[in-house]
């Protein structure tokens, strides 16, 4: 009786080290692997001075991004927590020195990663149980663009999920899904600025005052900050922020 006894306790306490074994790796892969991340360290470095991004595509398991001087895109593979990457291609920029350490660190990372880590949104890269990469995915940016003057008004709004426009003052929002590609062309072209900076800018013409252009601004908001600059004409922003507005303005059309 007291052996009978013993075998079911041994038994039990196997099973509840199964149990937890299996809601550990359910745990680690209920996110989804999907979407755009920045990264935040890289091997011992936490403080980069350019921003790495890496955009997982679960549909066609194709891997793409900023290697920190050249976009590149590739494949990757995974079982249960367990992922690795395949061959990359890149563009073939020349970037500063610090650019290339970047990089070189990037795809070295890369090529040796075997496991991860998914939680809260934070991303772990790791050989074995080395943490070699850490990104957060870019989800707390809220884009904003306004251009009116006395016979017109447009609105855009764009957040990783959706992208709308007001065509009229008081009017209704006409909405679409925003597509990975563009919110990650969107994310990779504010990484290239500094948003703290973009109420500085000054504007390189100014016919708004006069009733010759639409007044526009661009506004940022991220976590919980809200960065904005000041008015500029349509059709003319800032050269800072030129190639970014361009983007917005081609991702808000054929919205019906």
């Amino acid at each position: 009786m007291k052996f009978s006894l013993l075998l079911l306790m041994l038994l039990s306490l196997k099973s509840c080290g199964s149990t937890n074994a299996i809601m550990s790796i359910q745990e680690n892969t209920m996110q989804k692997l999907s979407g755009l991340y920045s990264v935040t360290t890289l091997g011992k470095n936490n403080t980069l001075a350019i921003t790495p991004e890496i955009n997982f595509d679960e549909n066609t398991n194709r891997v793409s991004g900023f290697s920190g001087c050249n976009r590149f895109n590739g494949s990757y593979t995974i079982t249960e927590n367990n992922i690795t990457f395949g061959p990359t291609v890149s563009t073939r920029m020349m970037c500063g020195e610090e650019a290339n350490s970047i990089e070189h660190n990037m795809f070295d990372v890369l090529s040796q990663v075997n496991s991860f880590t998914l939680k809260n949104n934070e991303l772990t890269l790791l050989k074995d149980k080395i943490v070699l990469l850490i990104a957060k995915q870019n989800n707390d940016y809220v884009i904003e663009y306004t251009a009116a003057s006395r016979g017109s008004y447009q609105q855009i709004n764009i957040n990783n999920q959706t992208v709308s426009i007001i065509s009229k003052r008081g009017g209704s929002a006409k909405a679409k899904t925003c597509s990975e590609a563009d919110w990650e062309k969107l994310i990779t072209l504010i990484n290239t600025i500094e948003i703290e900076k973009i109420t500085e800018l000054e504007a390189p013409s100014k016919r708004f005052q006069f009733d010759g252009a639409a007044i526009a601004r661009l506004t940022i908001k991220h976590k919980d900050s809200t960065y904005e600059t000041n008015s500029f004409d349509h059709g003319n922003p800032p050269k800072e922020i030129s190639v970014l507005v361009k983007e917005i303005l081609s991702i808000g059309e054929n919205i019906e």
